[in-house]
């Protein structure tokens, strides 16, 4: 499924569109105005709400924290 909306993504958004679609979803996590620690938040909340992928836009550069690396790793060993 693909939604695309023209304002910064939410958790709501994507918990409410992952809610309603009966076929997989790679959820919008940000890349415009939402970089960053948003866009890093996004995709774990998209994750933990049953997204199957995220999507970025192009020209967002992720600046990852240390502790933002071993979450995602302990993430990942945990599947």
């Amino acid at each position: 499924m693909i939604a695309v909306y023209p304002f910064t993504p939410h958790p709501a958004i994507t918990k409410s569109i992952i809610e309603a679609a009966d076929i997989p979803v790679f959820s919008g996590v940000g890349g415009g105005l939402t970089q960053g620690t948003r866009a890093n938040y996004m995709s774990l909340f998209a994750e933990a709400q049953g997204s199957i992928g995220v999507v970025l836009m192009g020209q967002l550069q992720l600046v990852l924290s240390k502790k933002f690396v071993k979450l995602l790793i302990s993430l990942l060993l945990v599947r």
